[in-house]
């Protein structure tokens, strides 16, 4: 209910900012050209026309949400975008076996976490598992301090609405009785005729000491007693002409509309002063039409009206009441009515037609907000048609997720949203759990067809984020593995609580481009909508609107040559309280460059264990390999931690497509407990073929770890003098197809998880269950902590190379309990993790309370699949038990596939 307040709050606050502003500049203008017409022969009509014109720019800025689109603009050319969905974790592991989501992630500019460096926590055991436990941490919001200003607002504007109501009331509810007069009925006839107007009524009242029009829907004249016995012929001419002259310009709705905007802008000062010069304008108008039909001249005319005011010295102050107007007031406003009749003389036609022209266009122009908008375009343009599905994020439910879209990361929910939206039925949603790593909603193009252009990524995003978040939009040009445009708003990104904004990134597409992936993203805590995005094609390669990327032929693109920052003395330019250079992560972790405990100088990197549900962080490197190649390497620093489970340095070379060709991280003698700066290192060889090395320290569980003083240099040839500390992964036999696929095999790591499996998934916990199973001893078991997380999977993934060619099938028996969702899922991948086939039963998912039943999932294997992974998972609540799992190749006769894809 908060939270719901919260929200309609702040768009409260956006639209009434946006008409205070905005309206504000229009009536100060107003304003000032009143100032003029003073001084000038401009009739008031005019005037009063352009506060009208003020009034109504006030409420339609509050009242109407979004701009009007004018298509005036020359049409966009549309991208044809080829859907890919993105990866959600951190280690390679996870992002080559997630099954939920495919591809890769946007890299940030200034804190770059490097997924083959960042795999470090888990190639020790190279298929094993990475779970983490989470517990539920939600914290009840606050009532914002929008939402106590709305509250205020519409307290004060209801008691001006029963106040408004009470003086209407007040006006009709005047005790009166017919004019027993025949010449006034007679004289307001004739006036009535020349003013094409109908006949109103004539009252008088003894509860009313001065002459008014009352009424909106049936107006009446109303005479005091002392005016209808004392007045002369020629001031009962005036009175009535002038109350005519009101009816004539239908002034009694018009007060209404300023009534209204006074009640809303009650505190804008600039409302204050048009609502008193309507009302003094509007009889000075009033007196004007009156001088023309009765035929006096306004100097007999002033004399009546002050003759009027002698009478009425008491006057009630009618020109204040909603539902009637006076043909008296203030003797200030009787003042200024006397002297713009000095001034007046009747326009010319052609003059009178030049203030209608003004009005006019001030009405059409300077009312209602617009906008220049691209139009259609023409069939002879021949635009780049864009296959894009589901831009507006209008595809899909907040229950199945947004169609076509993929992404996620560790901590952060992807949905879609129903109650709060720019335009249409629901937005994308990123809800921000954890304080570290970031959530990415992401969708891939083809470059083919977009080579040579200059293109255009724009969206709507909305935020109510805290502090130490932010997030934007962001796109990646890639040529192959290297990315060769980016930004990710990363100097300008969208910070704590805004309202629905349009953004906008623009890169360049060369020839050599391969692939364009894009999306929105947010990192720390909270969450951040967006709505409507479009990808354009702007202009020709190098032409138009100035692109906004980043320099990826510098760091973190190209990879630096040596280690950078190793003494911590440098401060990253867009977050001072990390260390330049450096990247890393780990949900449930701190990273922070520490100025209070360093081994020399004046910094030092810190690792601080924050959360229950964090199994590990890590400061991470990479460089390029070439300067190391058949070298052997030795990686040392100092190390001192506080309460530390395990901890140490860790080292990892690299070669083509990732492979891990020699890694340590210190496992087998961990650094723990409390211990003060000491030296450590780690000695690896770097083979000719190595394409990179990836380093830096890691604490695994609780405690504190500090690292200074790191460095990396070469001992000697590659094969000779210092003793290696790492392993060659090479040498560890890789499965090539499914095993432990009954789960009979414990982990000779933790022996309450199954062997050869992986996966993962924050507030999920995975374990083997001796105690329910289909057959045998045990089962994999997957259970739901907690909220923070979306969905947890068993993993396994092998070469398909056994595979390649075939229909395999993929079988294996599942139980649930209040289970959401849960169901098989196997991918099959191409070169550069192109997703060739996927299948995650989501068209038929297991839900509720199920026993144990055979499931299977069919897919084809192309000649050029490289990878075959597969498990199964739970998407949402309850647990799901998984056993005899088997895979085969069958004949294409046998099955059809089940491919989503």
């Amino acid at each position: 209910m908060i939270e719901a307040l919260n929200e309609l709050s702040q768009h409260w606050f956006s639209l009434i900012l946006r008409a205070s502003v905005h309206g504000g500049v229009a009536l100060a203008g107003i304003a000032a050209l009143s100032f003029v017409f003073r001084r000038t022969t401009t009739p008031a009509w005019v005037e009063n026309w352009l506060w009208r014109l003020g009034f109504a720019k006030c409420l339609v800025l509050l009242l109407l949400f979004q701009p009007i689109a004018i298509a005036v603009l020359p049409p966009p050319v549309l991208a044809p975008p080829l859907l890919e969905r993105t990866a959600s974790s951190h280690s390679i592991s996870s992002i080559d076996a997630n099954p939920m989501v495919i591809s890769d992630h946007p890299k940030s500019t200034d804190n770059l976490i490097d997924s083959a460096a960042v795999a470090t926590l888990n190639v020790a055991a190279v298929d094993h598992a990475v779970v983490s436990t989470a517990r539920n941490n939600h914290r009840q919001r606050s009532i914002s301090w929008q939402t106590v200003l709305m509250i205020g607002w519409l307290a004060i504007v209801v008691s001006n609405g029963i106040l408004l109501l009470r003086q209407y009331l007040q006006c009709i509810g005047l005790p009166r009785r017919r004019v027993d007069a025949p010449h006034l009925h007679k004289l307001a006839r004739s006036l009535s005729t020349q003013l094409r107007v109908p006949v109103p009524r004539l009252a008088v009242s003894d509860n009313i000491s001065g002459p008014a029009l009352i009424g909106l829907w049936d107006p009446t004249i109303v005479f005091s007693s002392a005016s209808l016995a004392q007045c002369s012929e020629s001031q009962h001419r005036a009175v009535i002409a002038h109350e005519l002259a009101h009816l004539r310009r239908h002034d009694l709705g018009w007060n209404l509309l300023s009534a209204i905007a006074k009640a809303l802008f009650f505190f804008h000062p600039l409302v204050w002063l048009a609502t008193h010069r309507h009302r003094v304008t509007s009889e000075m108008a009033c007196d004007n039409l009156a001088i023309g039909i009765t035929q006096a001249t306004p100097a007999e005319y002033a004399g009546d009206l002050l003759r009027l005011a002698m009478i009425h010295s008491d006057s009630f102050p009618h020109e204040h009441q909603l539902g009637c107007a006076s043909v008296t007031g203030s003797t200030q406003t009787l003042k200024q009515r006397i002297t713009a009749m000095k001034r007046s003389h009747q326009p010319s036609p052609r003059r009178v037609m030049l203030y209608v022209t003004l009005i006019g266009s001030l009405a059409v122009m300077g009312v209602a907000p617009w906008q220049l908008v691209p139009r259609a375009a023409a069939a002879d343009e021949e635009p780049i048609k864009s296959p894009a599905e589901n831009m507006d994020f209008e595809q899909g439910s907040p229950d199945s997720g947004a169609t076509h879209w993929g992404g996620g990361g560790e901590g952060y929910q992807l949905e879609l949203d129903d109650e709060v939206v720019h335009a249409g039925k629901q937005s994308a949603r990123i809800t921000g759990i954890a304080s570290s790593g970031f959530g990415t909603f992401t969708q891939c193009v083809d470059a083919e067809s977009l080579r040579g252009q200059r293109i255009a990524l724009s969206g709507f995003l909305k935020s109510d984020l805290t502090p130490n978040a932010d997030g934007g939009l962001w796109m990646r040009v890639d040529g192959g593995d290297q990315a060769i445009e980016f930004d990710n708003m990363a100097d300008r990104r969208v910070e704590g609580e805004t309202d629905w904004k349009k953004y906008q990134v623009v890169l360049d597409v060369p020839e050599k481009a391969t692939r364009i992936c894009f999306g929105f993203l947010m990192r720390g805590k909270g969450k951040l909508w967006g709505d409507r995005f479009q990808l354009d094609a702007v202009s020709k390669l190098g032409q138009g609107m100035p692109t906004t990327g980043v320099d990826t032929t510098s760091p973190p693109f190209a990879r630096p040559t040596d280690i950078v920052n190793a003494d911590f003395e440098l401060a990253a330019q867009s977050k001072h309280e990390f260390a330049r250079g450096w990247s890393g992560g780990g949900p449930g972790y701190e990273l922070t460059r520490d100025e209070s405990n360093q081994h020399s100088g004046k910094a030092s990197g810190k690792i601080k264990h924050i959360d229950p549900q964090g199994r590990a962080g890590t400061f991470t490197q990479m460089i390029a390999a070439d300067q190391y190649r058949g070298k052997r390497v030795r990686y040392s620093g100092y190390l001192k931690c506080d309460q530390a489970k395990s901890a140490g340095l860790w080292m990892r070379v690299d070669g083509q497509d990732r492979k891990v060709l020699a890694f340590d991280n210190m496992q087998r003698r961990p650094v723990s407990g409390t211990q003060d700066w000491e030296r450590y290192e780690i000695v690896l060889d770097v083979s000719a073929d190595a394409e990179a090395i990836a380093f830096g320290f890691l604490l695994i569980g609780e405690g504190t770890l500090w690292a200074d003083d790191l460095e990396l240099s070469s001992v000697g040839e590659a094969g000779t003098g210092k003793t290696t500390t790492g392993f060659d992964p090479t040498k560890v036999a890789r499965p090539t197809d499914l095993v432990n696929g009954d789960f009979e095999a414990k982990s000779p790591i933790a022996a309450a998880k199954p062997d050869r499996w992986g996966g993962g998934g924050r507030g999920y916990e995975l374990s083997r269950d001796e105690d329910e199973h289909h057959s045998g001893t045990a089962s994999g078991k997957i259970t739901r902590l907690d909220e923070s997380g979306v969905f947890g999977t068993y993993t396994q993934m092998f070469p398909a190379e056994k595979y390649a060619g075939k229909r395999i099938r993929f079988t294996g028996y599942l139980k649930t309990k209040d289970a959401t969702k849960a169901g098989l899922w196997m991918r099959i991948d191409g070169d550069k993790r192109q997703v060739l086939g996927f299948d995650n039963m989501s068209n038929r998912a297991v839900k509720r309370d199920t026993e144990w039943t055979q499931y299977s999932v069919v897919l084809d294997v192309p000649d050029s699949a490289k990878f075959i992974a597969m498990g199964f998972l739970l998407s949402g609540e309850g647990t799901v038990w998984g056993d005899d799992l088997s895979l085969s190749a069958i004949d294409k006769a046998d099955a059809e596939t089940t491919n989503l894809r």
